[in-house]
C-alpha cells in the first residue's frame, strides 16, 4: 500500500486529487462519495427539464454539508462535473473517481458537502462549511479594507491571547528574514535570545490558561490558524512542550550545526531538533 509519512493513504498526483495507488484506499474514495450522494436519505424534487453542461458550472453560493442536502441524483452530478451524460458522470464517480480533474473534484466536494480530505480519507470527520483552509482566509483577508483588517486582527488576538500573537509574529518576522539572519549570526543570536526570554514565561502561563479554561473555546479554530500561518506549527508544539533554557541552547546549537552541514534544519520542527541533540546524531 502506498502511505505517506503520517501513514495516510498517499495521493501523489496534482492532476489526478482523487488518485491513489493504495487499492484499498481507492476503492474508499468510492465509498465516500457514495455516502456523501445520499446526504439526508430524501429525494430531490424532479426538474421537468434538467440542464445538462458541456463545461463545468460556477457555483458561488455555499452548498450544504453532506448530512442536510438531499440525495444527488445523475442530473446534478453531470452539471456540476461538466459532463453531458448523466449515466457516464454516474459512471465516473462510482467506477474510476481518480480520472476526475482538480475542477471536478472541486465541484464534486461543494455538490456533495464534503472536503476533499474526508474524502481522500485523512480525516475522519467531514468539516464541510466550518472553517476554510488558511489559504482562503489569508486570501479573503487580502480584499479587505484597513478598517476590517483591524478587526479581523483585534479578533483573532482576543482568540489567542495576546502573549500567543507577539510570539507567532516574532516567528514571521524571523521567516520574512531568514537570509539576512544567516549573514549576521551575532546579530541573530542576540534576536533568539530577547524572543526566548520574552516568550517562554508568556508560554507557560498561556499553557496552564489554556489546559484550565480556554481549550475547549479555541479547538474549533485550530485547524484554521494553524493552516493560516506556518510558524503557529512551532507554537503549537510549544503549547504543549515548554523546554527548559537549556533544552533551548540544545536546539540551537543543533540547528547551527544542521544548517552548517547544509541540512535546511530551519523547517525543522522543534521537538525533531532536540532528539537529534540528544542523540548528536543525524540520520540519512
Amino acid at each position: 500500500m502506498a502511505r505517506g509519512t503520517d501513514n495516510r493513504p498517499d495521493f501523489p498526483d496534482p492532476d489526478r486529487p482523487l488518485y491513489t495507488p493504495d487499492v484499498k484506499a481507492q476503492k474508499q474514495v468510492v465509498a465516500r462519495i457514495a455516502r456523501a450522494r445520499k446526504g439526508n436519505g430524501k429525494r430531490a424534487r424532479k426538474v421537468s427539464k434538467p440542464e445538462h453542461a458541456s463545461t463545468p458550472r460556477i457555483t458561488i453560493a455555499r452548498n450544504l454539508p453532506m448530512e442536510q442536502h438531499r440525495i444527488i441524483g445523475r442530473d446534478a452530478l453531470a452539471n456540476a462535473l461538466g459532463i453531458t451524460s448523466p449515466k457516464a458522470a454516474d459512471k465516473r464517480v462510482k467506477e474510476h473517481p481518480e480520472k476526475l480533474d482538480p475542477w471536478q473534484v472541486r465541484q464534486l466536494c461543494d455538490l456533495c458537502g464534503v472536503t476533499l480530505e474526508w474524502l481522500r480519507g485523512w480525516e475522519e470527520v467531514n468539516a464541510y462549511g466550518q472553517y476554510e483552509t488558511g489559504e482562503t482566509v489569508a486570501a479573503m483577508y487580502s480584499y479587505l479594507s484597513n478598517e476590517d483588517r483591524a478587526l479581523v486582527c483585534d479578533l483573532l488576538t482576543r482568540l489567542l491571547g495576546a502573549d500567543a500573537a507577539r510570539a507567532i509574529r516574532h516567528e514571521q518576522w524571523i521567516k520574512d528574514n531568514r537570509e539576512w539572519l544567516k549573514r549576521h549570526p551575532k546579530e541573530a543570536k542576540k534576536i533568539f535570545d530577547a524572543i526566548r526570554k520574552a516568550n517562554e514565561p508568556a508560554l507557560k502561563s498561556m499553557y496552564a490558561t489554556i489546559r484550565e479554561f480556554a481549550k475547549p473555546a479555541l479547538e474549533p479554530m485550530r485547524a484554521t490558524l494553524q493552516a493560516a500561518a506556518e510558524p503557529m506549527r512551532d507554537i503549537a508544539r510549544a503549547i504543549t512542550d515548554i523546554y527548559t533554557a537549556e533544552e533551548w541552547g540544545l536546539i540551537e546549537s543543533t540547528a547551527d550545526r544542521l544548517n552548517a552541514k547544509g541540512i535546511d534544519a530551519d523547517s525543522m520542527p522543534v521537538r525533531e531538533l532536540l532528539a537529534i541533540a540528544r542523540d548528536d546524531c543525524v540520520e540519512g
